[in-house]
């Protein structure tokens, strides 16, 4: 399995300069987890049934959410049952941290927990993996997560229908030494 990373293709011989070797074998063997999360029934299925908005609406939301004035919109976001599906994933592993879960504009349709936007779709995490349309696995840098207050890194999963990339799953792993 070959991993998009930010900056390089990495293969079984290469790892991003700033995660340990540990680190790195820690994302290979979750990565494939993560992927059947992104090909399960119910996501695939609400992504095809989500009703979706303008990116000019999608834009709106996404400031009013970052000045605290989405409240409804997040609460019920996280009662969605593709929160509650990401939710029980995250709670059940101390590495997870957060995951949620974009339509092929980069609104976010599930998470957990919040987030610090509602947009993803200006993001590398979400643009490197959507990629057009195209759909691969991308790994992000070791960062400072301002939503989970950790260092973490996250790893962006195409999700597809018919061989078609119609969201993204991302999910941000807590960095092990």
């Amino acid at each position: 399995m070959q991993l998009f990373c930010a900056t390089s293709v990495i293969g079984a011989e290469h790892s991003p300069t700033n995660l340990s070797h540990r680190m790195h074998g820690v994302i290979r063997s979750h990565t494939l987890k993560i992927q059947n999360w992104a090909n399960s029934t119910m996501i695939v299925n609400y992504l095809l049934q989500n009703t979706k908005l303008s990116l000019t609406k999608v834009k709106q939301l996404d400031s009013q959410w970052r000045q605290g004035k989405q409240q409804a919109l997040i609460a019920q976001l996280q009662s969605n049952d593709i929160s509650k599906f990401l939710q029980r994933r995250i709670e059940s592993s101390q590495l997870y941290l957060e995951a949620f879960i974009c339509d092929d504009t980069g609104a976010i349709v599930g998470l957990f927990p919040k987030t610090t936007n509602y947009w993803q779709g200006d993001e590398t995490k979400f643009t490197n993996s959507f990629e057009k349309g195209i759909g691969r696995v991308f790994l992000g840098p070791l960062i400072f997560d301002e939503s989970t207050k950790t260092y973490a890194t996250h790893i962006s999963v195409p999700i597809r229908s018919w061989n078609k990339t119609i969201g993204v799953l991302i999910v941000g792993l807590r960095n092990i030494k």
